[in-house]
């Protein structure tokens, strides 16, 4: 199973990545030099608008999951503040396994 803190980087990662890739897309888009022009205008304003809904999401995600990864810790930490544990204690009344 894939802990909260593994989950998080997984998903920094994945948005670094698309966040390169659109990048590097848009710099060939904008490089490009074609007799093509008005095609490319409109696919370089699609990918724009395409990128300025992606990116939001996956911030949201980000955010998302960086607050289950803080609750979680804090369930974690909630459900071990009574328990102590004592070692080389034996406990009278219990017999030996």
């Amino acid at each position: 199973m894939v802990s909260t803190q593994e989950l998080l980087e997984q998903q920094i990662n994945m948005e670094k990545m698309i966040a390169d890739r659109m990048d590097d897309f848009e710099r060939k888009l904008k490089s490009s030099n074609s007799s093509r022009k008005p095609e490319l205008d409109d696919l370089s304003r699609d990918f724009g608008l395409f990128k300025d809904s992606v990116m939001p999401i996956l911030r949201l995600m980000h955010e998302q999951i960086a607050g289950l990864v803080k609750q979680v810790d804090e369930i974690d930490t909630q459900s071990r503040h009574n328990a102590l544990l004592f070692t080389g204690i034996a406990e009278e009344g219990r017999r030996p396994h």
